[in-house]
């Protein structure tokens, strides 16, 4: 079985959650062939290097562009350059001759539909979304299944029109380490603390929690600043009881030992640290995608949300010290990952596959 996950290099969600599928895929099935294909730079080749660049600096400083942007994404109507689209698609499907086609790119998954649609290709073709929230870009009458992260999600799509029976709740996709992850108890009564910026490495406030962090006692602290080398720079060796890392594959291990996550609120992290069972204090969420992501945090209790003015200390101390609500919070991201296990991915696929 030939399946292409189709994504976009725009942040690190969508193409962590395209290699969570290609692994998730390849350890049901046997038979499966998983290609990975950024299809953003695929269709543009050459010019989607400095559309990566711009989109990065944009997430970074200019918040409040990113989020009408993303408003842009869910009011455009059809698709702009379907043509030229088409053409280049039309290229990589005879290239690859896939059976399935799997998307985790918003844009993309829409484009795609739309070709499937002009083209009357029976390719069945499932959209991950890589969110809580969702929008229009994501939604495609040529979808065949829709895999989300919690019933919200699905309630919302219904609400656009999207048929029930294509929609299942299978969380956002993870890394199969994250899903046979054993929790580690820390030595004695030392607090682990893991601080995370996503791919952009971004962490709001960085110096002011490390400083308070660095202070505490019984307090380690762990910092992932992904591919942002400038801030590992600024981080490295300056506090006490404090490692700074820069990118690494194996997360899962630091998540696994760690009594808190301190992060920003994308998607797949978020669903990374519910299967690990580490609360999460999410710093300030501007973007709309992790507004929406952090929203859910508060309503499912599997952390809290530090938004702007809020005191820091405060509520750092609040998550170090109140032990019985971080075991409600345990258990409360217990709940939710034994409620999405064994649903999603490949549970459509066997749907799509018995009615084929």
């Amino acid at each position: 079985m030939r399946i292409l996950v189709l994504t976009g290099m725009f942040g690190n969600g969508h193409k962590s959650a395209a290699d969570a599928v290609k692994d998730e895929l390849e350890h049901k099935y046997e038979d499966a062939d998983v290609v990975i294909v950024d299809l953003f730079a695929y269709i543009l080749r050459i010019f989607s290097r400095p559309v990566y660049k711009l989109f990065n600096i944009i997430a970074s400083k200019y918040h409040g562009l990113y989020n009408a942007m993303d408003k842009v994404d869910e009011d455009v109507k059809g698709t702009p350059l379907e043509k030229a689209f088409n053409y280049r698609f039309d290229k990589l499907i005879r290239e690859y001759s896939p059976d399935l086609l799997v998307s985790t790119w918003p844009v993309g998954a829409k484009y795609v539909g739309d070709y499937i649609k002009k083209k009357n290709h029976a390719i069945p073709y499932i959209i991950c979304i890589t969110d809580i929230q969702t929008n229009n870009a994501w939604i495609s009458d040529s979808s065949d299944a829709y895999i989300v992260g919690d019933e919200t999600t699905g309630q919302e799509l219904v609400g656009k029109g999207v048929d029930p029976g294509k929609i299942y709740v299978g969380g956002i996709p993870v890394r199969k380490e994250f899903k046979s992850l054993d929790r580690k108890t820390s030595p004695g009564n030392t607090k682990e603390v893991l601080v995370m910026g996503g791919g952009l490495g971004l962490i709001p406030g960085a110096a002011d929690m490390l400083k308070y962090l660095s202070a505490e006692p019984d307090v380690h602290t762990t910092v992932i600043t992904g591919e942002n080398r400038e801030l590992f720079e600024e981080l490295n060796g300056k506090y006490e009881n404090v490692d700074v890392l820069g990118y690494c594959n194996d997360v899962y291990r630091y998540m696994a030992k760690s009594d808190m996550l301190i992060s920003k609120a994308g998607g797949v992290t978020l669903f990374e640290a519910i299967y690990a069972e580490t609360p999460m204090l999410v710093i300030d969420p501007f973007l709309s995608q992790e507004k929406t992501n952090a929203m859910y945090i508060e309503r499912k209790n599997i952390g809290k949300v530090l938004h702007n003015g809020d005191d820091i200390e405060a509520c750092l101390e609040s998550m170090l010290n109140g032990s019985s609500e971080i075991v409600k919070m345990r258990n409360n991201m217990k709940c939710i990952k034994n409620k999405i296990s064994g649903h999603g991915l490949p549970e459509a696929i066997d749907e799509i596959r018995k009615n084929a």
